[in-house]
């Protein structure tokens, strides 16, 4: 083991034993707790991380995001090859909280990975079942009816529901540019800061790939991305229309003098090159 090497495995063990004892002094957050369960699992300790949890599950059992910690203990277990453990605490989060969907996928893979491919089967088809109200239409229609809440607010000047409602609408369907459109321009008129977020599953990059030139003249001052945003934004709203193809020209018939084989004689029809200068 390398000098580094130790120093590390020395960082660790105080960021253990400091993470426990803030657990058991009852000072650790969920957000610092699963900060340091992270970073102990990065260094291939998943025992330790695990028992951070554990240690402030038994201590929190009141907590409102108890389910959350339970969902991430149990992503340790599974890390770890405990997926007996795992399940179980899985279906604690569900019980928990039932309408917090991402346990039902783990826990079907738990079943998976153990053999029982049926009842794998069975708990994501509970969680089909549960959201048999979500389907294509039911998208459609909800981010058709939360744009045109978001135009109304945004006309009336309620500019940070209107921002809310938007949000909701790409949470709904990312893939609407108009929104995305809108809703930097929204922020801008707030002066928020980032001008251009991560909205769900919209990432930054995202986001400016598809903002509008006029709001893009306010954000940036860099001329090759103002013009390919242009060039883009021009060729979705007002697209050039394909040029017809132009008739075939008729063929003149080449007429040659008679009895005339000479290489140098050329057709009449043939065109004159033209003499660069």
């Amino acid at each position: 083991m390398t000098a580094a090497d130790t120093d590390e495995s020395e960082a660790n063990d105080r960021l253990f034993a400091d993470a426990t004892r803030r657990i058991a002094s009852g000072q650790m957050e969920v957000a610092p707790l699963i900060h340091d369960a992270i970073r102990l699992q990065a260094a291939r300790r998943q025992a330790q991380s695990a028992e951070l949890y554990k240690s402030w599950i038994a201590l929190n059992a009141d907590h409102p995001v108890l389910h959350a910690v339970y969902f991430n203990y149990a992503a340790v277990l599974t890390e770890a090859g405990d997926l007996a453990g795992a399940a179980v605490t899985l279906r604690e989060a569900i019980r928990q909280k039932p309408d917090f969907y991402p346990p039902y996928v783990n826990l079907g893979v738990a079943f998976e990975r153990l053999g029982h491919s049926n009842r794998a089967v069975r708990e994501w088809m509970g969680l089909v079942e549960q959201l048999s109200a979500v389907n294509g239409d039911a998208i459609i229609h909800k981010a058709m009816a939360l744009k045109q809440i978001g135009r109304v607010l945004e006309t009336l000047e309620r500019d940070r529901q209107a921002e809310d409602i938007l949000m909701q609408c790409l949470d709904v369907d990312p893939e609407q540019t108009e929104v995305v459109e809108h809703l930097i321009s929204l922020r801008q008129r707030q002066c928020k800061w980032p001008v251009v977020p991560e909205v769900g599953r919209v990432g930054r990059q995202k986001m400016l790939s598809e903002i509008a030139p006029l709001s893009l003249a306010c954000y940036a001052d860099d001329p090759m991305f103002q013009l390919a945003t242009a060039v883009a934004f021009n060729k979705k709203v007002a697209p050039i229309p394909a040029r017809p193809k132009p008739a075939r020209a008729r063929r003149l018939a080449c007429t040659r003098p008679a009895g005339c084989g000479s290489a140098t004689c050329r057709p009449i029809c043939a065109p004159t090159p033209l003499a660069l200068r």
